[in-house]
């Protein structure tokens, strides 16, 4: 749906861009390049620093000693076959599986 929209008339074309770091939006198609590329470059383009690594970790695991566990209902089998029924006459994923692929598969293949 997203992919017809942007091929379609309606769909608005812009190359105003705007992040945290500057208020202004872009003006020009280069400008906007420029800027995407600065945001990906801090993201991608870090020093690898093992201690940075160490305080990212310990703060990962702070978070998750304040979560409450959560409480799961088991699944069945409908449930999987439903899921997988949903799928049919989607696109792909990045593992090749089509939604048609999910939707044909027998009763067999679950748990």
């Amino acid at each position: 749906a997203a992919y017809d929209y942007m091929r379609g008339p309606e769909a608005a074309r812009t190359h105003s861009v705007t992040d945290d770091t500057n208020t202004e939006p872009t003006e020009t198609v280069q400008e906007a390049i420029n800027r995407l590329q600065h945001y990906w470059d801090k993201i991608w383009d870090h020093a690898d620093d093992p201690d940075d690594h160490d305080a990212q970790r310990d703060t990962v695991l702070a978070e998750l000693e304040q979560q409450q566990p959560q409480d799961w209902p088991d699944l069945k089998t409908g449930d999987y076959e439903a899921a997988a029924a949903a799928q049919a006459g989607k696109a792909g994923g990045i593992d090749g599986w089509t939604g048609d692929d999910l939707a044909n598969l027998p009763a067999q293949a679950w748990p």
